[in-house]
């Protein structure tokens, strides 16, 4: 009542008709309901509260059920809501992945990581995948990849399609309209398309873009959707040639001296955030989107550099707002709202299917994580201000929701400003911005000042609401933010500023925690040279004091069973979560980015001209070795500080053998150390998931829910 009213009478006083009294509803936080703050008893009504207000949206989604329609909630998603008091317990995500930041290094490990994850049939498995800089180009590019892969098939009555449709991002928008008006959906053409695809993942021959191909043998086959990344992993320069190169980074950094001085005017003094981002931000997120969001078209037989020629090989590609002649030079704005959209046409039609007899997994959700910046304020009743928080400082997208425990979440169909998601994943990958890091002294006023900024300043979500959400931010924004940011408390911002995820959680494994996940795979590929384990202590250390939840060992070779230094090899090993008032522990498999040396003998020893060992049989015996991917790069930077695999985050122009090395790595630990230990895992999995198709049949149906 104090913050409501406080923020009222200053919007009243300063604006008059133009008052900062937005609609804003912060439910219970986690700490709350898990009982740490101390501030209430615990009952059973709020830990089921918390996880249906959270979650129902997402459990609708899974199942190809629609949550919002016409402005409103439906019926189905209210029920789910108001299933407070049934004895049947909430359904938690069964499992998800966590994709560390780190870079393109930790984008070309995952990538292994997720092959290998394919390989044992469990990718497709996935409820969720929550990611974080680097390990967000991943997720990003898998994202891309499914959008796409259902696009160049036939049309809603059956006739050959275009290859390129003139409005790829509306497709499924079509196909939820036609699959509505249908008695059969399973029979629907992209259903049909939907069931192909998933059978062809059992020919070896066939190289689906919707899912990575996982009996092939191969680590990620030389198919065109592996040969552009490799090509593009340079994500700052458009161009593979080494002069133009020097050019394009000589006009970057020429465009930005010159933006410079309307910076400081405009967004220094004025603070009108008109220049939000810098040169640099634009340039970071195109690269972004040719190098992981273009979308290969599999007619094309070659790949080649852009700047030398430019066929129709990508099915997503536009010109760019600068390199307005080049075909290639980013993709076409993809936005939450259109994944969400796929995710309902392809869920829906994987739950028909599975009415048919075809076991179809619905879509993983993609979570990406940044970090929220908070404001200081003078008028403000949090007495904890803690930036270290988990709560206060991770701040999450994904095609259902955007928030975070302190702001609230709020669902993405009923936001006014929408982000890309492109733009969302560049975010998270931030790592330059003001006040990311808190530098002390000078280093933050420099950053600034050099606008060497890649963070983002966006609506405040919670502010966004009733009629005078838009009348609020325009008058905050025009007024500079002066001094509204210094007396207005901080939950009635009407702007928020969001960067690099690794500031606050650099592993995303937090938010899969916050969910009660059950299972979880986690891949670590951040600079750890000397196998420090800084961002997993830094979580343990987080979790129970924020929310008394306890992350530890499952097993005695473990690095937060005491001292834990092992250079070569550290590999895989589990650990638990417990401190859960409405679960069982929650269990962790993490992979650590690591190379053990004495593997690599056998494979230094393959003439350099021979063709390149990939095959799981062709590396030995219990697959004992490295491929020579892995082995070659290595022996090329042995002699060198910084050496691979701990290539440093800042190397960002990677080439093919670098990438195929990091990638090759990361499928031998998945393979010979991961893939061991889910034995099991799918059945149950399964089991769970026909448990909460079960209950969203009795919210969908409106039958009364049965135990």
């Amino acid at each position: 009542m104090k913050r409501n009213f406080t923020a009222c009478l200053l919007g009243g006083m300063l604006y008059a008709v133009l008052s900062g009294c937005a609609t804003h509803e912060t439910p219970d936080r986690l700490s709350r309901i898990t009982g740490v703050s101390g501030d209430k008893a615990v009952t059973a009504e709020d830990q089921q509260g918390y996880l249906r207000s959270r979650f129902c949206q997402e459990l609708l989604l899974r199942f190809g059920v629609k949550s919002y329609e016409g402005g409103g909630r439906t019926d189905a998603l209210q029920r789910c809501l108001d299933d407070t008091a049934s004895a049947t317990p909430y359904p938690r995500d069964a499992f998800s992945i966590a994709l560390s930041g780190g870079g393109a290094r930790s984008a070309s490990f995952s990538m292994g990581v997720l092959k290998a994850l394919n390989h044992s049939g469990l990718l497709e498995e996935a409820d969720a995948i929550s990611s974080v800089s680097g390990g967000g180009y991943t997720s990003y590019w898998l994202m891309s990849q499914r959008f796409y892969g259902t696009m160049y098939a036939e049309n809603l009555d059956g006739s050959l399609a275009e290859k390129l449709p003139a409005t790829n991002r509306d497709y499924y928008a079509n196909v939820l309209k036609g699959m509505a008006g249908s008695a059969d959906v399973a029979a629907t053409p992209f259903c049909q398309l939907v069931a192909s695809k998933h059978q062809d993942e059992q020919n070896v021959d066939n190289l689906s873009p919707l899912f990575l191909s996982r009996t092939d043998g191969s680590i990620l086959a030389d198919d065109a959707y592996q040969r552009h990344i490799a090509a593009q992993s340079d994500i700052i320069n458009y161009s593979s040639n080494g002069t133009v190169q020097a050019l394009e980074s000589g006009g970057l950094v020429a465009s930005h001296v010159v933006s410079l001085p309307f910076y400081w005017v405009t967004d220094g003094f004025l603070n009108l955030r008109l220049i939000n981002g810098s040169v640099f931000t634009n340039a970071y997120r195109k690269g972004l989107e040719r190098a992981y969001g273009l979308a290969p078209n599999a007619d094309h037989d070659e790949y080649v550099d852009y700047f030398e020629h430019e066929p129709d090989q990508f099915m997503n590609a536009q010109n760019g707002s600068v390199l307005f002649w080049r075909k290639a030079s980013q993709t076409e704005e993809l936005h939450f709202s259109h994944l969400r959209e796929f995710a309902l046409a392809y869920n829906s039609c994987a739950d028909a299917l599975v009415d048919a007899g075809q076991a179809v997994p619905p879509l993983s959700l993609p979570i990406i994580n940044t970090k929220l910046i908070r404001p200081y304020s003078f008028i403000d009743d949090d007495e904890n201000y803690d930036m270290a928080s988990l709560e206060k400082s991770v701040f999450t997208f994904s095609p259902v929701q955007w928030g975070s425990a302190h702001t609230s979440y709020q669902p993405e169909q009923q936001l006014l400003a929408p982000i890309s998601f492109s733009k969302a994943v560049a975010t998270s990958g931030a790592a330059v911005d003001e006040g990311a890091r808190q530098l002390r002294g000078l280093g933050d006023f420099f950053v600034s000042a050099a606008n060497m900024n890649l963070g983002y300043e966006m609506r405040n979500p919670a502010t966004q609401e009733g009629p005078m959400g838009s009348a609020w931010f325009w008058t905050y924004k025009l007024l500079g933010g002066f001094p509204l940011k210094f007396v207005v408390p901080e939950d009635y911002h009407a702007t928020l500023r969001i960067s690099d995820g690794g500031h606050a959680e650099n592993l995303g494994l937090y938010s899969l925690i916050e969910r009660g996940t059950r299972r979880i795979v986690v891949v670590d590929a951040e600079h750890d040279p000397d196998y420090e384990f800084e961002s997993l202590k830094r979580i343990r250390a987080n979790l129970d004091a924020n929310l008394g939840i306890e992350l530890k060992c499952a097993e005695d070779a473990c690095p937060l069973a005491g001292d834990y230094i092992q250079r070569q090899g550290a590999g895989v090993f589990e650990l638990t979560a417990t401190g859960f008032p409405w679960q069982e522990p929650s269990q962790i498999i993490y992979v650590k980015l690591s190379l053990d040396e004495n593997r690599l003998a056998d494979n230094l020893a393959v003439p350099p001209k021979q063709a390149c060992l990939t095959s799981l049989a062709d590396l030995g015996e219990g697959a004992a070795h490295y491929s020579c991917n892995v082995a070659r790069y290595y022996d090329s930077e042995s002699a060198q500080r910084n050496a691979f695999p701990q290539n440093i985050t800042a190397d960002i122009w990677y080439s093919e053998e670098q990438y195929a090395a990091y990638r090759d790595l990361a499928y031998f630990i998945g393979v010979t150390k991961l893939t061991p230990r889910l034995n099991g895992w799918k059945a149950i999995i399964q089991a769970e998931r026909e448990q909460a198709r079960n209950l969203v049949d009795q919210y969908r149906a409106g039958r009364p829910v049965s135990p």
